[in-house]
């Protein structure tokens, strides 16, 4: 008999501890699909921010004009306009520069903050609209050293490609040159068709 009413004892322990585990595991998954529905909706933002940003563009004077070659230059005002919400752009003859503060981008531990993978995204949405041949990722020499501007030019890079920018089309740049604290896209004019 006391044996029994051990087994029953474990038993019951053993049934506590499931439930607990079911509990757990049930809160866990509630938590997880919370998060995912939160990141899904903070994404259908990002997407109809971007949709919005490329109609302004559009409307601003980038609509492509049927069997006439749109360079990045003669598109800026449209795209540039729709830019100029996350950086400063200015057009020259070299292609369209794309300058932005570092800390603007950068926490203090040298990686991407939030705002700043928010505001690549963003830029990524709207680079993604140009016909830019070559995008050069330039980042300033920075007080902490060259290697610093390196890398930070490399997460850069990184990004945009994480954020769908071609590979073939992005490139490092020494950032020689540059104000002091600063990164820059220089988006590189598309070359005439014969």
């Amino acid at each position: 008999m006391q044996s029994l009413t051990r087994q029953h004892q474990s038993l019951q322990d053993e049934y506590g501890r499931l439930r607990e585990q079911l509990a757990s595991k049930t809160m866990s998954g509630a938590q997880t699909r919370h998060l995912q529905a939160e990141i899904q909706q903070q994404q259908q933002m990002l997407q109809s921010e971007e949709q919005r940003l490329a109609g302004m563009a559009i409307q601003q004077g980038a609509t492509p004009i049927p069997g006439v070659s749109t360079s990045p230059l003669t598109a800026q005002p449209g795209y540039g306009k729709a830019l100029t919400v996350y950086a400063q752009v200015r057009a020259a003859s070299d292609g369209v520069h794309v300058t932005m503060p570092v800390t603007s981008l950068f926490g203090s531990d040298n990686r991407l903050s939030a705002d700043g993978e928010q505001r690549l995204q963003a830029i990524s949405g709207i680079l993604k609209q140009t016909a830019a041949s070559e995008i050069l990722v330039r980042v300033a020499p920075q007080p902490l050293g060259a290697n610093v501007a390196t890398q930070r030019a490399e997460t850069i890079l990184r990004t945009l490609r994480r954020n769908g920018i071609p590979d073939k089309v992005l490139a490092l740049a020494t950032g020689a040159g540059l104000s002091t604290g600063t990164a820059e896209l220089l988006l590189v004019n598309a070359s005439p068709t014969p």
